[in-house]
């Protein structure tokens, strides 16, 4: 299996570490808000791909953001149980966050379907951060993907992750294995100066 990792180095030399990966999906009853270090946060089909590899990279010790999860179980996202994880992960209001996709169909082993949802930048205050939320979860009808040997059109469910924004000097990609030769015995680092 390829794996993934976004980084990112803050001002004075920090190292943030996303780590991308899916394993299968399965129906996952559950709640609809979750912290990234809550163990059911490791269940795609609960918390998406994304949290869910990230969530694993915290228990494993790797440098992750400190975030939450609107999780696949939520039908809309619950509003007074979603204000206060948003007034203490943003120190109410204080810190601007990141609001991502976290698709059950994307970052997975052999596609990251990078681009095709959408994120929220440096998202302030409780009304922004209620409209990204509704911004990412619509974005979720804009790709119909079905798993192998269902009809297609299907909407996939769809998490949405919430870190703190995130101002990094560098921004980047580690592919685990060479995209484009394929070869496992390869990595290539894709980095800019201009941040994510």
């Amino acid at each position: 299996m390829a794996v993934v990792v976004e980084m990112g180095v803050v001002p004075g030399g920090g190292v943030v570490t996303s780590v991308l990966g899916m394993t299968g999906r399965q129906d996952v009853p559950g709640p609809t808000v979750l912290a990234l270090d809550d163990p059911r946060a490791l269940a795609p089909a609960l918390a998406g791909a994304k949290a869910a590899a990230l969530a694993a990279a915290d228990r494993a010790g790797l440098p992750v953001l400190p975030g939450m999860v609107v999780t696949t179980a939520a039908v809309r996202p619950p509003g007074d149980e979603l204000r206060a994880v948003w007034s203490e992960i943003s120190h109410a209001g204080e810190l601007s966050l990141v609001v991502r996709s976290s698709s059950t169909v994307e970052d997975g082993a052999s596609s990251s379907m990078a681009g095709l949802f959408t994120s929220v930048l440096d998202v302030c205050g409780w009304d922004a951060f209620r409209s990204a939320i509704e911004t990412v979860l619509a974005s979720s009808n804009v790709v119909a993907m079905a798993p192998p040997g269902a009809s297609a059109g299907g909407r996939q469910p769809m998490a949405v992750l919430v870190q703190r924004y995130l101002r990094s000097t560098v921004g980047g990609v580690l592919f685990g294995v060479d995209p484009v030769s394929g070869r496992a015995d390869r990595m290539v680092v894709s980095a800019t100066d201009q941040g994510p």
